[in-house]
């Protein structure tokens, strides 16, 4: 299922997504990988972009462990 799906798929029960949650995590992809157009976003697979988000996510909690080590000593 793609993010576009979810948001204007043709199912009957309302998603819990938001406009400002996609535009949310649209920013946050670019901000970490670039310019990426909307409607190439819209059509990334679900599974994919929350593994990106974990990815993302991991990378900044060794980012952040590395910079308290370096303050520590």
């Amino acid at each position: 299922m793609s993010i576009k799906d979810l948001i204007f798929g043709n199912n009957n029960k309302q998603s819990d997504f938001k406009e400002e949650d996609i535009v949310t995590l649209h920013d946050a992809m670019m901000a970490e990988y670039g310019w990426i157009p909307l409607e190439e976003f819209k059509n990334l697979p679900i599974p994919t972009l929350f593994l990106l988000i974990n990815k993302i996510r991991e990378r900044h909690e060794r980012e952040e462990k590395q910079m308290n080590k370096g303050r520590k000593r």
